[in-house]
């Protein structure tokens, strides 16, 4: 399961050279979850990122080649227990590294159940509103969360040990960025074509009659070489 691999590839690159404090999940406590997504007023906030018009980007991403082979959390900028100003930029980035998963039609089930896993993960003092079209996510923490020590350390490790529930994944990176890079242009590009890439697995999918000479993503499939070959199985 490599569809995603080109892309993963390019976002370390648009990272490489950044400022960047990294952290070994097994060396941080997980931040406490909460019941339902918690509502965290305007007034109740000491902190919010990812506000639009502010830089801002989110994706997931997934390989199943080794190219995600180790849990490691991320972070590029302050972290909330740094005490410095932030801007209010924001991104976050979830790169997995998944075990085998079966070829054909619940391949893109998988995915998508995959991909859905962030939004059943709800943390004490951390709301998050995420924009699926916008490919970015606006966070609000309560003055209390960071009153009792919330970090993107401890909150990166929430995520890990979540998305570690699912029997598919293996490993497990998690990328908080926290500061205006150049690379959240580059980054936003990037998650928009991993939604073309699993949109153009969909289509392959339920499809498998359409000629590939008038596909309107035929483009796709020519760049990432996997669709085609599952393009190919599903047509045998």
């Amino acid at each position: 399961m490599d569809y995603y691999d080109k892309l993963i590839h390019r976002a370390l690159e648009a990272l490489d050279g950044a400022c960047e404090t990294a952290i070994d999940p097994g060396e941080v406590l997980s931040w406490k979850q909460a019941d339902g997504n918690p509502l965290v007023l305007e007034s109740e906030s000491a902190l919010e990122l990812g506000r639009y018009p502010l830089p801002g980007v989110e994706f997931t991403m997934m390989s199943g080649s080794g190219l995600v082979d180790r849990d490691l959390i991320r972070i590029f900028g302050p972290d909330i227990t740094d005490k410095k100003k932030f801007d209010g930029a924001f991104g976050k980035i979830v790169l997995l590294g998944v075990r085998e998963m079966e070829e054909g039609d619940g391949l893109y089930d998988q995915i998508k159940e995959i991909e859905h896993l962030k939004f059943k993960l709800y943390l004490d003092g951390y709301m998050n509103r995420a924009s699926v079209e916008k490919h970015r996510e606006n966070i609000r923490i309560s003055r209390d969360a960071v009153k009792k020590g919330i970090s993107f350390k401890r909150v990166g490790k929430s995520m890990i040990e979540h998305y570690k529930t699912c029997p598919n994944v293996e490993h497990v990176q998690v990328i908080f960025i926290t500061e205006p890079l150049e690379a959240f242009s580059t980054l936003t590009g990037i998650a928009r074509e991993g939604k073309k890439i699993t949109d153009a697995m969909c289509t392959i999918l339920d499809d498998l009659n359409f000629d590939c000479k008038t596909c309107k993503i035929k483009n796709i499939c020519d760049e990432v070489g996997g669709l085609m070959d599952l393009h190919k199985k599903q047509k045998k």
